[in-house]
């Protein structure tokens, strides 16, 4: 109630404060504020945040799933992990590997140097004959997202599901297509 007194007694001051508080956020946005309503942006000003709603993925990171019932963790490690990551050897752009065996599952995590060509990436996982699961990891939280844990929100995953999709497409016609 205080504040809406002293707002009424000095109107001039809260004038100037609302159009502060707008001018600052103008300038945070800085040129997309000016895109959206087609004007040029004047020189000299800030160029302010970037704003996209679909941000850089710069995780180059592939999950490779491997299950295979029965096998208890060093038949997996001595039966299939080995063979996969000799295997992961060949493909350009890998940093390093991570691996864990389970009771009946393989789990590998191939890390890529950052700015690699993930759908190259794809193209030698299918040149080496791998057809199995992929999942995404740490995905990036999305414009209107909930604040749930970073890197395992919904849209950010069904982002990520789609990129990989998208890559595995792609993978695909250009193989058909020669």
């Amino acid at each position: 109630m205080q504040l809406i007194l002293s707002a009424m007694r000095r109107p001039a001051t809260v004038l100037v404060l609302v159009a502060s508080v707008l001018l600052a956020s103008g300038l945070a946005v800085g040129p997309a504020l000016f895109q959206q309503w087609k004007w040029n942006y004047p020189e000299g000003l800030p160029k302010g945040m970037e704003v996209d709603i679909f941000p850089k993925l710069n995780l180059p990171v592939i999950y490779v799933c491997q299950p295979y019932g029965g096998m208890d963790p060093a038949q997996m490690e001595g039966f299939l992990t080995n063979y996969y990551e000799y295997h992961f050897l060949y493909i350009s752009g890998i940093h390093h590997v991570e691996s864990r065996n389970v009771q009946g599952t393989a789990l590998m995590k191939l890390f890529f140097h950052p700015e690699t060509d993930m759908a190259q990436a794809m193209r030698a996982l299918r040149e080496i004959g791998f057809s199995g699961p992929m999942r995404p990891d740490h995905v990036p939280q999305m414009v209107g997202e909930d604040d749930g844990e970073p890197g395992y929100t919904m849209l950010g995953r069904l982002f990520a599901y789609g990129y990989i999709r998208g890559l595995m497409h792609a993978t695909e016609t250009c193989d058909k297509n020669g």
